[in-house]
């Protein structure tokens, strides 16, 4: 998978970054995209690194405190990921 703000890999050389490069930012959004002359459009999933530059690429609007961590995944973070959303994202 790729970042849909940068346009670079979310996984460097197949493999997952070490904390906390291994967060992302899931966002659902409308998509478009061209085929063969035809115009498509569909609301799907994005992922973003996690960081406000690449998201604000693509949602020019975005503020980190507008995130939240999902609690299934709250309880996986460590201090090191706790220590980077709350000083990339403000939460």
């Amino acid at each position: 998978m790729v970042c849909f703000g940068c346009g670079n890999t979310l996984k460097p050389n197949a493999t997952i970054p070490a904390p906390p490069g291994d967060l992302v930012i899931v966002s659902k959004m409308a998509r478009e995209w061209s085929y063969q002359g035809r115009l498509y459009r569909k609301s799907s999933n994005v992922y973003f690194h996690c960081n406000v530059p690449c998201v604000q690429r693509k949602q020019p609007n975005f503020d980190g405190r507008s995130c939240f961590v999902n609690l299934d995944i709250e309880s996986l973070l460590t201090y090191v990921h706790r220590q980077f959303i709350r000083n990339n994202l403000g939460i």
